[in-house]
């Protein structure tokens, strides 16, 4: 035997050893045989792949022409709204078997499944792999809580290997060639793996696309991917980046959110956070052409001090552009002088920020701590005015044009300039691909992304669906003023055809008591069918139809039958909320977040949202009233109750915390904590007639703490919330000088 054939059984047995050593003697001899290999480059683009089954109702399964140039993939395309699963059978594995799949996202979505290896009848999962928000690959555990694994970006691919043990009931994870997770439990008990799936589940899960799919009896070499940028663990410092200023050095923050940035130059129309599309709006001209800190708007959740520190390396002026809507500031606070100017931001609802700033000489470490509230606001902005800014360079220099990303979040808030340009007309015609024959929309579609073939085939395909058109999460409305944005801008007829279909759609949503279901012509839910208040459905609805009668900026151009069409709809929309005010042993209190569309009395929604007020609505509800100029004396009690209310039911001696736990789901629990010097707070549904906050899992069993719930349902929604103390800070004072000028019901 030659010395070569003597190494080469050497090295073999030296693998088989180690392999022995991992798996269990009995795995390492599986036949390595290959059971799948599809690659889909030789499928015609646009045909189905062969050898799989295809579920697709309401969306599309197809090959796609990505990543191009003759390099395909199998595109799972869901318009969030049913299931969308391929899946394919293969030889009955018991020993080991190896399962390997490209896996890309074009948007974020939660609860997609990758992969998942199942039993040879496809009922008993071994492994399932979900995506997690905000962009994280998690492995289900048995007791339903994940394992967050790894990050994945945006229309990157991401390479998952599982290498799983059926006679040991566990499994390796790999992302990109490296290991994740070592002998982690599978999911259920199985005799057998011999079937693989992937799917979406509608609403948040999001399409996806797959590549490179490969199930190997045995033991395969997990293939590697260039590693990706991991965000710094919780607790670390992550190190900001430095850069431009002069005045600014050993910039540092503390808590674990996407990388800090020092910026120069502020400008109008600079994006204002690292990981936010909010950008600015408003700004008076002494603060333009400052030093600034672009932080994470997810710093709000950090509550430990200090947040950030830096050193001034010349005497200067600090900054803090802080929301109002944050009803106490923190202690560290104390001392820092209001300005009286403002800055504004570009979201949906401009948010207001109050300017204070403070002087510190040369040398000093400037050291700020937590923003002070997590929940309804959004994080604190810091500028610096060192010795070189010259302010008479600054009103003389032409203006700057800071590049705004487009995103469907900012969409009604670009300049006015841009409602014309080929971008904007490319996001119209996006957004009348995706109206349906009804004229409205669905919800929580980026209207704003590129559109390839494959997406118009099943848009087109879906455009007769009766039962997606929604006034939920903004939908409709959205779409409706961006249209009538752009039809001002460029007279293209075809934007105000889509304008008046989708105002069609409000029309003839509208009940005759005045209120509108959440979504219509049909419903597949009961509770879609209900008058919404909730997360300001029908306010939104009634804001537009009020700007619409109106007839003023990009409504200019409509006739004046439909603004007086648009006027009466919102009068009758407010008969509806007078007329569901709650009235308590006699006496008006607030409203719910859903009604009965015949009986107008309070009604359920999903098992965790019961019969209660609805502060957080009722919030909402108290503004638009306020909006209406020479209020009726109707509204005017309406608006005086409620606020009496919300003052009545304030929580105090509270605050509700993120609380970091590696061993929860996401890695974090949300907590109550005693806390005397707290803010005042709202619970987000109180129960009728005794004003006691009520909490609710998915179990449907009202609860009367947060931590009865289960963890899911803990950090899944928003049970506490600060805008009624909005309302009474900054709201109520001023429409009650104005409106109510001898009866302000918060003076006992």
């Amino acid at each position: 035997m030659s010395n070569l054939k003597k190494q080469s059984r050497w090295i073999i047995l030296l693998i088989l050893i180690g392999a022995t050593v991992f798996y269990g003697f009995a795995n390492i001899f599986a036949d390595s045989e290959i059971l799948i290999d599809d690659n889909f480059d030789k499928a015609a683009v646009g045909s189905k792949p062969e050898g799989y089954i295809i579920e697709e109702t309401g969306g599309l399964v197809e090959i796609a022409d990505l990543p191009g140039s003759g390099n395909h993939s199998l595109a799972l395309m869901d318009p969030g709204s049913s299931v969308i699963k391929v899946s394919k059978k293969f030889a009955p594995q018991t020993k080991v078997v190896t399962v390997e799949v490209a896996f890309m996202q074009r948007d974020f979505g939660s609860t997609a499944k990758p992969i998942r290896l199942l039993d040879k009848d496809g009922q008993g999962i071994a492994v399932q792999i979900e995506t997690r928000k905000p962009n994280l690959f998690g492995y289900k555990n048995a007791d339903g809580t994940f394992n967050e694994f790894a990050q994945y970006e945006k229309n990157e691919w991401s390479v998952l290997t599982i290498i799983a043990d059926v006679a040991a009931q566990k499994a390796d994870v790999y992302c990109d060639g490296e290991l994740k997770l070592s002998q982690v439990p599978f999911l259920g008990k199985v005799e057998n793996i011999g079937m693989i799936d992937s799917f979406t589940p509608g609403s948040s899960g999001k399409g996806h696309y797959l590549d490179n799919i490969k199930v190997v009896a045995g033991i395969a070499k997990p293939t590697a991917v260039v590693a990706k940028k991991e965000a710094a663990p919780a607790g670390e410092t992550a190190a900001p980046t430095q850069s431009g200023s002069q005045v600014i050095t050993d910039f540092k923050v503390y808590s674990p959110t996407p990388q800090a940035q020092i910026q120069t130059n502020l400008q109008v129309g600079q994006k204002i956070y690292v990981d936010r599309a909010y950008y600015i709006a408003k700004l008076p001209d002494a603060y333009v052409g400052m030093d600034w800190l672009q932080l994470s708007c997810d710093s709000k959740n950090y509550f430990k001090d200090p947040l950030l520190s830096f050193k001034l390396t010349a005497d200067a002026e600090v900054f803090i552009a802080y929301d109002d809507r944050v009803m106490k500031k923190p202690d560290w606070f104390t001392g820092w002088e209001d300005t009286g100017d403002d800055m504004v931001d570009t979201e949906a609802a401009p948010v207001t920020f109050s300017i204070y700033k403070k002087k510190f000489p040369a040398g000093s470490e400037i050291v700020l701590g937590h923003n002070g509230q997590s929940s309804g606001c959004v994080q604190y902005t810091v500028f610096i005015k060192g010795p070189n800014w010259n302010p008479d360079a600054v009103k003389n220099a032409a203006p700057i044009d800071v590049p705004v990303e487009v995103t469907w979040k900012t969409i009604l808030a670009m300049k006015p300039e841009w409602y014309g340009s080929a971008d904007a007309i490319r996001v119209g015609d996006n957004v009348l691909a995706y109206q349906y024959d009804t004229g409205g929309w669905y919800k929580n579609i980026d209207m704003a992304a590129e559109l390839r073939p494959e997406d118009l085939r099943l848009i087109q395909a879906n455009k007769k669906n009766r039962t997606e058109s929604t006034i939920d999460n903004d939908a409709t409305t959205t779409q409706i003023r961006y249209l009538a944005k752009v039809y001002t801008a460029t007279k293209l007829e075809r934007f105000k055809e889509g304008f008046l279909k989708g105002m069609k759609f409000i029309f003839d949503a509208q009940y005759d008591n005045g209120g509108w279901p959440q979504y219509y012509p049909e419903q597949t839910e009961d509770y879609y069918k209900r008058i919404t208040y909730n997360d300001g459905a029908m306010n939104q609805v009634l804001m537009l139809l009020a700007d619409v009668a109106k007839g003023e900026n990009e409504f200019a151009f409509v006739a004046p039958e439909m603004r007086e069409r648009a006027k009466k709809a919102f009068d009758k929309g407010i008969e509806c909320i007078l007329k569901t005010q709650i009235r308590v042993n006699g006496k008006l209190t607030a409203w719910g977040a859903q009604y009965d569309e015949k009986t107008l009395q309070p009604a359920e929604a999903r098992a965790y949202e019961k019969v209660s007020i609805a502060s957080l609505e009722s919030a909402g509800i108290v503004k638009l009233l306020m909006s209406i100029e020479n209020p009726s004396p109707e509204i005017i009690n309406a608006i005086q109750s409620a606020v009496e209310w919300f003052d009545s039911v304030k929580l105090l001696g509270i605050e509700v915390r993120r609380k970091e736990d590696p061993t929860l789901d996401k890695g974090y629990d949300m907590v109550v904590n005693q806390n005397p010097s707290a803010a005042p707070i709202w619970a987000r549904f109180y129960e009728i007639g005794t004003n006691r906050p009520l909490f609710c899992g998915r179990d449907g069993i009202v609860k009367y703490s947060l931590a009865e719930i289960e963890h899911e349902r803990r950090i899944g929604y928003s049970w506490y919330n600060y805008a009624p103390g909005n309302i009474i800070v900054n709201e109520y004072p001023k429409w009650q000088q104005k409106w109510a000028p001898d009866h302000n019901v918060l003076k006992k």
